[in-house]
């Protein structure tokens, strides 16, 4: 049995210009609720926002906050059961990866996560992080 690297996704992360009109179209229109505010730095209401469904999330990045990143499409984020075997299994793809992992801890009663995040870039130029 083939053994599949990535099979879960669980976040696809989008840069908007407008937070608050974002939220309310995904919130409103969608259905999604607001599962995390995190503030960027970019100013009041320019926060990221996470916005969950049933089985995966969705990320919200303030365009003031991401640095000339473009408007729409930003990475999509994987599950995965061991970040540095799945980063190594890359390497030895010869994917070139663009960022080391780090951790990120989001405290949510009553769980933690630590998040590790790793950019790589696609064959079209598209992140995926881990």
């Amino acid at each position: 049995m083939i053994q599949v690297m990535f099979d879960h996704i669980i976040k696809v992360a989008f840069v908007v210009p407008d937070v608050a009109e974002a939220v309310r179209f995904y919130t409103e229109k969608l259905d999604l609720e607001v599962e995390a505010r995190f503030p960027s730095g970019a100013g009041p209401g320019e926060d990221f926002v996470f916005l969950k469904s049933k089985t995966s999330s969705i990320e919200l990045m303030p365009e003031k906050a991401m640095a000339g990143a473009p408007i729409g499409f930003h990475h999509v984020a994987f599950l995965v059961d061991d970040v540095d075997k799945r980063l190594q299994e890359l390497r030895d793809r010869n994917v070139k990866i663009t960022a080391e992992a780090f951790a990120w801890e989001i405290s949510k009663d009553p769980v933690t996560c630590s998040i590790a995040s790793l950019p790589a870039i696609h064959t079209n130029g598209n992140q995926i992080r881990l």
